[in-house]
């Protein structure tokens, strides 16, 4: 489990906990998928989490900048950026990561 200090687009900050969980392989022909699963917060409930207790709750450098997905996110300077916004034209390869 990967425990993260997060801001969205709107300046709103939460604790969330995320993790990978594996998709049933159904058949040998199909690709076995995993998924990314998070839960999370309000970043004002984060000290009755167990999980946000190791961390400096007012420590701004743990604050990831996120969006709700990159179609949607209005960040410019993403470097985790997989796909074009809708509302903007950005130079992206989308065949390309990094």
């Amino acid at each position: 489990m990967i425990p993260q200090f997060v801001e969205m687009p709107d300046g709103s900050h939460y604790f969330t906990v995320n993790r990978t969980v594996d998709r049933p392989v159904l058949g040998r022909t199909r690709q076995d998928n995993r998924l990314a699963v998070t839960l999370g917060c309000s970043i004002e409930h984060a000290q009755n989490i167990v999980y946000a207790r190791p961390f400096q709750l007012g420590d701004p450098e743990l604050i990831a900048p996120i969006g709700i997905n990159c179609r949607l996110c209005p960040r410019q300077q993403c470097s985790q950026r997989a796909q074009q916004p809708v509302h903007l034209e950005l130079p992206i390869d989308e065949h390309r990561r990094g």
